[in-house]
């Protein structure tokens, strides 16, 4: 400001002081005056001080979601699919021909080995045992009379013996009784054959009357029936299908590219959608070594204990095998990593309220987060979020 300006606003103060005991016009035009000039000041000067307030203000520190990073075993897993299988499985099948009485189960249901499942007309069975029983009994008769025969013989036989000793008897009457001795032999081994050929004849006819009644050869649950009540079959027809569920097994595909890492006697753990919530365990008992042409990858079965025959076959499950364990392995949220083209993946690891950016290696993935190998160390307090606003050196307020 120039002098001139400064004592000419001196003066008009003066007046202003010395007028304002009296007011008049001339002090009320002097004051409007003042403030004319005077106002522009004050503006400015506010003005000023807002910028300079502005300025001096720093940005607030990003809120971020954060974890501290701690070491803890971490299992390595290979993600498989698959179905549970039955190993032990028949087919009841009819033994003779006949008609269906009674079909004793259902799909779905239990049997014990050895319980009866159907029953076949018996009628017919029941008049072939008879008749094969009376046969015997014949045969039996039959033997004791050759055998009476046998004796009368023998003792004839030793008769003319002596008598030809004596001279009693001429050659021709001894030749005779010895035949006749010979004759009866004869008729009693024909009588024993017949006895064992009837005898042979019943077992058959007990047999197929037994046959009239199916009974399941294992324990199990009846997986499908395929006959009714009524039906006339033949013999071979099939009736069940049954299968063991207590000893079931888990056949599973594994990628060739991580066959490698797959070794018979590895955990497995897997769920099915039919139990929400659970986990079954089982035991890699044989690898297929060759790999499939279309999908390339190799059929694993692990053994599945299953003693309440709670799991069935057919259920498709969904698990892990457990290739091996790190024994102090870090593990992160997919959306802590940041991957960019031709950069190394990266994190932001939080120090003293400054997000610093941390390129990391990374091991194997899993649904539940990243395996970090190396760049992170236990303690580290890491950004578990991806913000557009972050960026290495930014401030940052960790909400973990």
């Amino acid at each position: 400001m120039s002098r001139a300006w400064i004592h000419w606003r001196k003066t008009m103060f003066s007046k202003l002081i010395r007028n304002s005991a009296q007011p008049s016009a001339v002090s009320r035009q002097l004051s409007a005056l003042v403030l004319i000039f005077l106002m522009p000041l004050l503006l400015l000067s506010g003005c000023s001080k807002t910028t300079v307030t502005a300025k001096s203000e720093a940005p607030p520190p990003l809120p971020v979601q954060t974890v501290k990073l701690e070491g803890k075993p971490l299992e390595h897993r290979v993600e498989i699919t698959g179905t549970l299988i039955s190993t032990v499985a028949v087919e009841i099948k009819t033994e003779v021909q006949g008609r269906l009485m009674d079909v004793l189960k259902e799909e779905g249901d239990f049997v014990k080995k050895g319980e009866l499942v159907a029953l076949q007309n018996e009628e017919n069975p029941k008049l072939g045992l008879r008749q094969a029983e009376a046969s015997l009994e014949t045969a039996v008769a039959a033997l004791a009379r050759v055998t009476v025969m046998e004796e009368h013989a023998r003792i004839e036989d030793e008769r003319a013996q002596n008598l030809l000793r004596s001279g009693g008897i001429t050659d021709r009457d001894f030749q005779a009784a010895q035949m006749a001795l010979n004759d009866a032999k004869a008729q009693r081994r024909l009588a024993e054959a017949q006895i064992e050929q009837a005898r042979q004849a019943v077992a058959v006819a007990r047999k197929r009357l037994d046959d009239c009644r199916v009974y399941s050869p294992i324990s199990g649950e009846i997986e499908r029936k395929y006959l009714n009540e009524g039906s006339y079959v033949d013999g071979n027809a099939l009736l069940y299908h049954v299968v063991d569920n207590q000893r079931l097994e888990f056949e599973m595909f594994v990628s060739s590219n991580d066959l490698g890492r797959v070794k018979e006697g590895q955990l497995v753990r897997f769920s099915l959608p039919s139990y929400p919530g659970e986990a079954f365990e089982a035991r890699i008992k044989t690898i297929n070594p060759a790999v499939q042409a279309v999908s390339r990858s190799i059929s694993v079965r692990a053994l599945v204990p299953n003693p309440a025959r709670k799991l069935k076959a057919g259920m498709f499950a969904r698990g892990w095998i457990i290739t091996g364990i790190q024994p102090d392995g870090y593990m992160v949220p997919a959306n802590a990593v940041w991957r960019r083209a031709n950069q190394a993946p990266f994190v932001f690891v939080v120090e003293q309220g400054t997000a610093h950016k941390r390129e990391v290696t990374i091991g194997l993935e899993q649904p539940e987060g990243i395996e970090i190998t190396q760049g992170l160390k236990s303690g580290d307090e890491i950004v578990t979020e991806q913000y557009m606003e972050l960026a290495d050196g930014s401030r940052v307020a960790p909400q973990s």
